[in-house]
């Protein structure tokens, strides 16, 4: 029986960069950068762009708030920042989704921070109005 001593076995150890979410960091699959985040839902449910302030523009109608929930759970704010929400793609809120907008307004002013909605339309501000909420939020036209 021929008996070799065990080879030592040996850590390969690498250091992988490759694109991270630009929402929460999380990285990103390096063959395909625009997919989607599993963690925060970039790209399923919004767009991020970084103009001085975090913008998060939903595409199509708030009807579910499962979408939200992943956003809320994922991001993380910073002390004092401004988040914009981009509504102009935006026409109907569900009433459970529109609960988590507020749920929203509260993390960001728990940070000290500012929310504002944008580009509501006329639609979607009269649900603002209707349900009194409007006045909870910074809004620009």
């Amino acid at each position: 029986m021929n008996r070799e001593a065990p080879r030592e076995a040996t850590a390969l150890t690498t250091n992988v960069t490759g694109p991270r979410c630009p929402a929460c960091g999380e990285p990103l699959p390096i063959d395909v950068p625009d997919a989607p985040c599993g963690r925060c839902g970039r790209g399923v449910w919004f767009a991020w762009d970084d103009d001085g302030d975090p913008v998060v523009r939903p595409r199509g109608d708030l009807i579910q708030a499962h979408p939200l929930d992943q956003f809320l759970q994922a991001v993380e704010l910073r002390p004092g920042e401004r988040l914009v929400l981009d509504l102009r793609d935006v026409h109907y809120i569900a009433s459970e989704a529109l609960g988590r907008l507020l749920a929203l307004r509260k993390r960001v002013l728990a940070a000290q921070g500012r929310l504002t909605l944008r580009h509501m339309d006329a639609d979607l501000m009269e649900i603002f109005r209707v349900t009194r909420i409007a006045s909870f939020f910074e809004i620009e036209p």
